[in-house]
């Protein structure tokens, strides 16, 4: 995903188009994330590997404003 714009916002979906996790993308391979909503799932600064290991590499969209 070499074609990433800083404040890319990256959106994973179930197979019902549901979207089920979401990251913005900071720059450098970095990205602003939260795994869960719980008050105990904090925040991160996470690579790209590490939410394809998490998530998956499939049925990611990007949202570009």
């Amino acid at each position: 995903m070499n074609h990433l714009n800083p404040k890319d916002i990256l959106i994973w979906q179930d197979e019902n188009g549901q979207m089920i996790h979401t990251t913005f993308y900071l720059g450098r391979d970095y990205f602003f994330n939260k795994d869960g909503q719980s008050i105990f799932n904090g925040w991160q600064i996470i690579s790209l590997d590490h939410l394809i290991k998490s998530w998956g590499a499939n049925s990611i969209h990007i949202y570009r404003r």
